[in-house]
């Protein structure tokens, strides 16, 4: 079998959607296809590769055509459970209650758990606000216990044998940030989901050629996601992968994102990064061997997305281009003014992009620049930037 997840990318290469909305949709299809049959067995006990990824980015640039293909497929695995598209939290714990799963391992012993994968186009269904104690239950649930039980006042008592949930949603960030209040980035829950960014539009060939059923071209990876879930038991990790994970470890897991809201992601980006790493092995070879090759693999995955992931801050209640030009207008006339004039020197470029770092996504930097320089709010002095007097534009 080729490399399932390099193939999900070439066959939605023409799917209007950025390059991250469609990779992290192959992997996180990839990682509900693995349910509770397969993990790592780790000093803390079994380790399962289940994940809470949310796509995060402007209305129309892709997001829910990534998480139609990988409904799409998941709907044609034999035996694998999911949500209806309209899930609720309301409804969530009797859907996943329904979907128990007996399975036989390769030693001959029965396995009885329930696993439920969720491809939510609409994030605010599943959380239209935040709700300590839902999200409390949500983090139980990634973390697998061996019960989940949940008490209800009119609805009386759930149990849930060995639960296990995967997560596809999507998300604008003035929504996110309406949905999560400053407090909520302090939680257990958002260390928990993997923020995938992307701001651009993708286009595609209006006139390129496709089936009238556009599923087609996906059908061919149904076959190799239907391989991956019949894989059941633990995964083996070579000396290499091993030593691998133990010298990142060694670096501190360099390097590391800096922003505020992310602090409590920090403690479980190990974690994180060895889920994708038993993924890689799954989708690379259809084995349950992980090799250094799939440690590394996952671990460009993760470093790449954690990159992004100040933008979506950024982007949240994002101010328009005038407002921001205007901001950065007076934040360089006052360094500028604060300086005798005789001693005035142009303001290192350095101190232009600081500013406009923690304000926009990094794509938009340039473009905002330009603009405040062709409407001679700055000049280029060379080698620096000098501000025009106030109300002098």
């Amino acid at each position: 079998m080729n490399d399932w997840i390099d193939e999900f990318m070439l066959r939605t290469a023409n799917v209007p959607s950025p390059r991250e909305f469609r990779l992290w949709s192959a992997i996180t299809t990839v990682s509900a296809a693995l349910e509770r049959k397969c993990w790592t067995s780790a000093s803390g006990g079994a380790f399962y590769p289940n994940l809470y990824t949310v796509l995060v980015g402007g209305p129309g640039c892709g997001k829910s055509q990534s998480i139609s293909v990988t409904r799409f497929l998941w709907s044609h695995v034999k035996d694998l459970a999911i949500a209806p598209d309209s899930v609720t939290r309301a409804s969530l714990m009797q859907d996943l209650a329904k979907s128990i799963r007996t399975v036989t391992m390769p030693d001959g012993k029965v396995r009885i758990f329930s696993a439920l994968a969720i491809a939510c186009r609409e994030f605010n269904t599943l959380f239209p606000n935040y709700d300590r104690d839902f999200c409390a239950a949500i983090n139980d649930l990634f973390d697998n216990p061996p019960e989940y039980r949940q008490t209800r006042i009119y609805s009386g008592n759930t149990s849930i044998q060995a639960p296990t949930l995967t997560l596809l949603a999507a998300v604008t960030p003035d929504t996110l940030g309406d949905t999560l209040p400053e407090p909520a980035w302090g939680s257990g829950f958002t260390a928990r989901l993997m923020l995938i960014y992307a701001s651009e539009k993708t286009e595609v060939d209006f006139f390129a050629e496709r089936d009238e059923d556009e599923n087609l071209m996906y059908r061919p990876l149904i076959p190799g996601l239907q391989q991956i879930f019949n894989l059941r038991g633990p995964f083996k990790w070579t000396e290499e992968a091993k030593d691998a994970v133990r010298k990142w470890d060694a670096e501190e897991l360099a390097p590391v994102p800096e922003h505020s809201r992310l602090r409590h992601y920090l403690t479980r980006r190990r974690s994180h990064t060895i889920k994708l790493a038993m993924i890689s092995a799954a989708a690379a070879r259809c084995e349950l061997t992980v090799q250094a090759s799939d440690f590394y693999r996952a671990k460009k995955w993760i470093l790449d997305a954690e990159v992004r992931m100040p933008d979506i801050f950024r982007s949240m209640g994002q101010k328009s281009d005038a407002q921001l030009i205007k901001d950065l207008h007076f934040n360089l006339y006052q360094l500028w003014a604060s300086v005798a004039r005789d001693k005035r020197r142009p303001i290192p470029e350095t101190k232009v992009y600081q500013f406009l770092q923690e304000r926009v996504p990094s794509e938009r930097i340039e473009k905002i620049i330009e603009i405040a320089e062709r409407t001679g709010c700055i000049r280029n002095m060379g080698g620096g930037w000098e501000p025009r007097p106030l109300g002098s534009f």
